[in-house]
């Protein structure tokens, strides 16, 4: 029976039956986008990356990034309010798009997790490999020991998340607020050691093209943000706590990134520019000062960030192969939950060991560590982009059909959307062959998907009819009598 059949009709079950329903509070919720945003590793990591190619203009990279991703959010939160999804911005675009623009803003935004999730993966394992060696466990450095330390952060990952999306998401949330302390403290204890002297080493003068890519990187410091839309039917007030994750968010994190970038402006500047080519320059720069404390505590508050969000991305990417596994978009048995714990246990174990291989693959094309970790979240920039394109030109469609169109909708999803489409399509056309090809690697990616799609169009027409579960409310919700109930669809 289709979702219009079924208008007027309470199920006795979800259609997202497995999932925990309203077990998470707002704290929970607001840990997977935290998570998700990695915002302590993204910190030291992302705007020393746009330092390089930007120089002092990086702040103004990241002012601007933090305008359209704050947009975004209003964007998203116009759905959350009135919709609890577990596939987060998928579903959101199926109520408004149908389901081509749906299977391509959910395709593109798991492109967005993966990216996110294999960066956080190599994150880990740097730093993990990193602490262990000032802890004192001599090991030889080399590739064998990242492929270690990166298998053991993805596995013990793993095993959290399988267990739960509750202790996984207060875990997450203990690590960030660990580790933003830690590095906030850091960064300002290096800034008031810096001499006053400059010898003006930081690019100078940065072409447009730098900018344009400097923004699209300071761009991914807040993609994940939207991943709370994923815990709509998990959520104990969804259209509560899902909306205030999703508004607030990043726009707390764009206070502690301009903070953060303007401190390492001051901090790079005059130092060799070799730092800035290293996949931790704040902590390169620690070392170069002979401040192994510093450095040890920044290594640990990083790497607890990059294994907080490896979990935050990869949670937020099986549950979007969970909506369109039980949908048939996907194989069925990636819709499949463990009955205990209520977790997609199985789009879990499929995930992770991608996750953890691909990166460890990159880095033996790619000897710059730097140019890795750019590869890695430029390819996510450009699925998340992409999805939130989508998302904020459904905005005015979807209100519309409610009934409920105000012109400050419209107006934030045109600024939003222009934005976010020249950003992608400059960046491809001045950098699509740079960076390890990834610009073009998503979309090849890309043209996968939509060649799947074409063959369920071709083969399964109906199975597009079901795109975009959403969590429904149930009789046992109602008040007894008020509204018919009837027996689920068939679950996987």
């Amino acid at each position: 029976m289709s979702p219009r059949q079924r208008l007027g009709v309470i199920l006795n079950e979800s259609p997202l039956l497995g999932l925990h329903r309203r077990r998470l509070g707002f704290l929970e919720v607001l840990a997977q986008s935290v998570a998700a945003m990695a915002p302590s590793a993204a910190a030291v990591t992302i705007p020393a990356i746009v330092i390089g190619l930007t120089g002092g203009a990086a702040i103004w990279a990241f002012l601007a990034a933090s305008v359209i991703v704050i947009l975004v959010g209003y964007c998203v939160t116009q759905f959350a309010r009135r919709m609890a999804s577990a596939s987060g911005l998928y579903s959101y675009t199926a109520k408004a798009l149908g389901a081509p623009a749906a299977f391509t803003t959910g395709w593109s935004l798991m492109i967005g997790y993966a990216g996110a999730a294999m960066a956080s993966a190599l994150g880990g394992g740097i730093y993990l490999g990193s602490l262990a060696g000032m802890l004192g466990f001599d090991h030889p450095q080399g590739q064998l020991t990242l492929a270690v330390c990166v298998l053991l952060v993805a596995t013990a990952a793993a095993a959290l998340m399988v267990r739960g999306i509750q202790l996984s998401a207060r875990v997450s949330l203990a690590l960030e607020v660990i580790s933003v302390a830690l590095v906030l403290a850091i960064l300002l204890t290096l800034l008031l050691s810096v001499d006053d002297a400059s010898t003006g080493t930081l690019v100078a003068g940065p072409g447009f093209d730098d900018i344009t890519l400097g923004i699209l990187l300071a761009v991914t410091a807040f993609v994940g943000f939207e991943s709370a839309g994923t815990l709509g039917a998990e959520a104990r007030n969804p259209f509560r706590a899902v909306p205030r994750a999703l508004l607030w968010t990043p726009v707390a994190l764009a206070v502690l990134y301009l903070v953060a970038v303007g401190a390492q402006i001051s901090l790079f500047e005059g130092q060799p520019t070799s730092l800035l080519d290293g996949g931790s320059p704040v902590a390169d720069l620690t070392r170069l000062q002979n401040r192994d404390v510093l450095t040890f505590l920044l290594d640990l508050g990083i790497f607890t960030s990059w294994f907080a969000c490896l979990m935050g991305s990869t949670n937020a990417l099986v549950r979007v192969l969970l909506s369109m596994g039980r949908e048939g978009v996907c194989p069925a048995w990636l819709g499949r939950t463990h009955r205990r714990f209520g977790t997609p246990y199985v789009a879990i174990a499929v995930t992770v060991p991608v996750i953890a291989t691909v990166p460890l693959v990159v880095v033996q094309i790619r000897p710059s560590i730097a140019d890795v970790f750019v590869d890695l979240l430029t390819l996510s920039a450009y699925g998340y982009l992409v999805s939130y394109g989508l998302v904020c030109l459904a905005v005015p469609i979807f209100l519309r059909k409610l009934g409920e169109l105000t012109p400050a909708p419209v107006v934030v999803a045109v600024i939003a959307t222009t934005s976010i489409v020249f950003l992608v399509c400059w960046t491809i056309l001045s950098f699509g062959f740079a960076h390890g090809a990834f610009a073009v690697v998503y979309l090849v990616l890309m043209m996968l998907g939509w060649a799947h799609l074409g063959w369920l169009r071709w083969r399964q027409p109906g199975v597009l009819s079901e795109v975009g579960l959403y969590d429904e409310p149930l009789a046992g919700d109602m008040l007894p009598d008020m509204f018919p109930a009837m027996d689920p669809p068939e679950q996987p």
